[in-house]
């Protein structure tokens, strides 16, 4: 369980830029309804969550992802130039190969499991931009728009297929979607097909589905034995970890296409801003645990130690930091 807390050295040794986030701030068009549909994603023969907050949408029949997020799963990087309005899509450099593969791993799912919640009805405000994908600019179809939902642009997923030259399958049977990078590819010596299904850019918002057990959730009675206490606990933290890892990763891998100075302070700050939340959360899970010790007349020993070693690992996060 110690290891958990090494996902604060990981995220301060680089603090990387924001999700599209000056996209909204722009954008003033009228808003429009999609639904949000539980499906599966399964990219690199892993299944894989999205972020909190972001989802598979569909609107008139057309399904759309986050850019980001597929381009990330599909071993691409993204660079969104706000003077510009321009995304560039395009292969990593090796620092951010690392890291999209660190990226991707904190959100690897268990077989089966959706890549977020279905049943959800949102407010996209639509966004014009320039597409460049591997040096050559893409056009949305006719009568087709990106959109903006919290800060997160999406596009049609057979546009973002088209366009980073991979075949991203959409199975409305057994609502999955489904891909393979070329990296990936070229490292199987015997090709399995991933099970895919050409179908139709559509999908159905009657997929339900709930969200993946959230932090934060309550402890065992007083009553509880030391195990139970502790599994409690470690549960909680394991949960506290793949939400801010995920966080801080988001944060983390932008970071580095950020050319002005004054937004890599400000996203140093966010990052600052949400290990000091992370670490509140710490905190609280370990107080209550503590508390249930006590109480059940256990030993708290385990607790200190999770303290110590949290607390050495930021240490070594805000030195890294610093030199940054």
């Amino acid at each position: 369980m110690k290891n958990y807390a090494r996902l604060f050295v990981v995220v301060l040794a680089f603090l990387l830029s924001i999700p599209l986030t000056s996209l909204s701030a722009a954008a003033q068009a009228a808003t429009v309804k999609a639904q949000s549909v539980a499906f599966q994603m399964v990219f690199d023969g892993k299944t894989v969550k999205l972020p909190e907050g972001q989802y598979v949408l569909v609107l008139k029949g057309t399904s759309y992802v986050p850019i980001r997020f597929v381009s990330y799963a599909l071993q691409k990087n993204v660079i969104w130039d706000g003077k510009q309005s321009a995304v560039t899509v395009e292969n990593p450099s090796a620092q951010q190969a690392v890291m999209l593969k660190e990226y991707l791993m904190n959100l690897t799912a268990k077989p089966g499991e959706i890549a977020s919640k279905g049943g959800e009805s949102v407010v996209l405000i639509p966004r014009e931009a320039t597409f460049i994908f591997d040096g050559e600019q893409k056009k949305l179809p006719e009568g087709q728009s990106g959109y903006i939902l919290k800060g997160i642009l999406y596009v049609p997923v057979r546009f973002m297929s088209e366009s980073v030259g991979i075949q991203i399958g959409w199975d409305q049977e057994n609502k999955r979607i489904t891909a393979e990078s070329p990296a990936y590819k070229e490292l199987q010596n015997v090709q399995e097909p991933v099970e895919t299904s050409e179908g139709t850019d559509s999908g159905s918002g009657a997929a339900g589905g709930g969200a993946v057990g959230a932090p934060g959730s309550p402890g065992p009675s007083s009553s509880s034995s030391y195990a139970t206490i502790t599994a409690n606990a470690e549960a909680r933290l394991a949960a506290l970890k793949s939400s801010c890892e995920s966080s801080l990763m988001n944060l983390a891998l932008q970071y580095v296409d950020e050319s002005d100075a004054d937004k890599k302070q400000q996203l140093i700050a966010q990052g600052q801003a949400e290990l000091t939340e992370c670490t509140n959360r710490f905190n609280q899970i370990l107080d209550e645990a503590e508390a249930e010790l006590v109480s059940g007349g256990h030993s708290t020993a385990i607790i200190a130690e999770y303290r110590v070693e949290f607390e050495r690992q930021l240490d070594l996060g805000r030195q890294i930091l610093s030199s940054m």
